[in-house]
């Protein structure tokens, strides 16, 4: 069994990580959202252009797609 621990929803011009398996449909324009960087966000309409918006940075990092970057 898959075990869905984020979904990707574009939101405020970014890319960001949700929390959970993606909802029975996408989620609505305008929609509160809360990320996994902590933000509060309203989703977009979901577009073939708004899906090449950056990903946000703070999220790839809190889905551990990304390392943390050292000093």
């Amino acid at each position: 069994m898959i075990c869905i621990e984020h979904h990707w929803q574009p939101a405020e011009q970014l890319c960001h990580a949700v929390e959970g398996a993606l909802p029975a449909g996408p989620h609505r324009a305008g929609e509160p959202l809360t990320t996994l960087c902590a933000q509060h966000v309203t989703a977009a309409e979901p577009s073939a252009l708004n899906w090449m918006w950056p990903t946000c940075a703070e999220c790839l990092r809190a889905a551990g797609r990304m390392p943390e970057t050292g000093s």
